[in-house]
């Protein structure tokens, strides 16, 4: 049950948070307790082997939302959510942001085309 509610907090903080980096890292600090949920009621023999593909998966989607946002952070030399709206970013520059953030929420989701 604590796990469940880490994962309910850790997702509060992260959408309601006005800095993109707070937001990775509340996001990303979600494979904490699913990495005890699965490892405590996984069976036995699948339990490793499912640890092993979601923490790879999960930090393969990781690394689109790191570069986005270092991405960003070169662009506007900020994370703040607030600068994002003031600022001008070119449509190439969006269209390679909307790609990176699209291709992580797509693993972490899970989408279709993009689920073990």
């Amino acid at each position: 049950m604590i796990n469940l509610l880490l994962i309910e907090l850790f997702l509060i903080l992260s959408f309601t948070t006005i800095d993109l980096f707070l937001f990775c890292l509340f996001f990303e600090s979600l494979i904490i307790p699913m990495f005890f949920i699965i490892l405590i009621w996984g069976t036995r023999d699948r339990r490793i082997k499912a640890l092993s593909y979601f923490f790879l998966y999960t930090l393969f989607g990781s690394i689109f939302l790191i570069i986005a946002l270092f991405f960003l952070y070169f662009e506007l030399h900020t994370t703040s959510y607030f600068a994002l709206l003031t600022h001008n970013i070119t449509t190439n520059k969006q269209t390679i942001c909307w790609i990176l953030l699209f291709l992580t929420f797509a693993i972490k989701i899970p989408m279709f085309p993009f689920h073990i």
